[in-house]
């Protein structure tokens, strides 16, 4: 593992050790590639060539397929859109930086955001007198919190606003989202769809849906991707 601030994981030799330990071949890649991957052989993506994933969890990050092929990048870090900066944000990421997309766009940056507002006191998420979750927001927004759903509507647009790049680079045939984050569905993927939709200039607009298989996804990119280095 090249990197994985999440877990503080920096040059951990991984696969390495998992095949000393297991003896058998073991090979790595980036968990969101793995997700997307399984997404396209059998999940939302299934026959597409061109797939954008994104999945909001700890983080954020993408898989990005073009062609057929997909993307590692010039040092494996392709994908990484969490770490993007978005302006006038300055919460600290685990990667060190100030403002990542991350910070805003995952389950984690939910919580947080849901723990300002509660703060504030405008809002039954201020009632709970505890550690706010993503689950929590989610749940306060199905309710017709204003608040709560304002934070999804502010989550979802700074996202949309930083696909349109990659959709503009890369012209997919669809954008899957995944991740824990995803569970609130609409509430996500409306704000995500609308401001897509409005800044896009082309006909064809790729649909955005939210991943079908689940923590399942993880399972069957890696077996494929397993197979497909089999003969390294």
């Amino acid at each position: 593992a090249l990197a994985a601030s999440n877990l503080a994981w920096f040059n951990v030799p991984i696969a390495a050790e998992m095949s000393e330990r297991l003896g058998a071949p073991v090979r790595i890649d980036n968990d969101v590639r793995i997700y997307t991957l399984g997404e396209i052989m059998a999940g939302a993506a299934k026959g597409s060539r061109s797939v954008i994933g994104v999945t909001l969890g700890t983080g954020l990050a993408a898989g990005i397929m073009v062609e057929g092929k997909m993307l590692g990048g010039n040092d494996w870090f392709a994908g990484e859109l969490g770490h993007d900066p978005v302006p006038g944000q300055n919460e600290r990421c685990n990667c060190g930086g100030y403002g990542c997309l991350e910070t805003i766009a995952s389950a984690t940056g939910i919580a947080r955001l849901g723990a300002e507002a509660a703060e504030k006191g405008n809002t039954s998420l201020h009632s709970l007198n505890r550690k706010i979750t993503a689950i929590d927001v989610y749940q306060a927004a199905a309710s017709g919190d204003s608040a709560a759903v304002d934070i999804f509507r502010f989550v979802g647009t700074t996202l949309g606003n930083k696909l349109m790049t990659a959709i503009y680079l890369l012209n997919p045939e669809t954008i899957i989202i995944g991740g824990g984050a995803s569970a609130a569905g609409e509430l996500l993927l409306r704000p995500i769809r609308e401001t897509i939709n409005a800044k896009y200039k082309f006909t064809i607009k790729p649909p955005i849906t939210i991943a079908a298989l689940g923590d399942s996804a993880g399972l069957y990119g890696g077996v494929h991707y397993a197979r497909s280095r089999s003969g390294e």
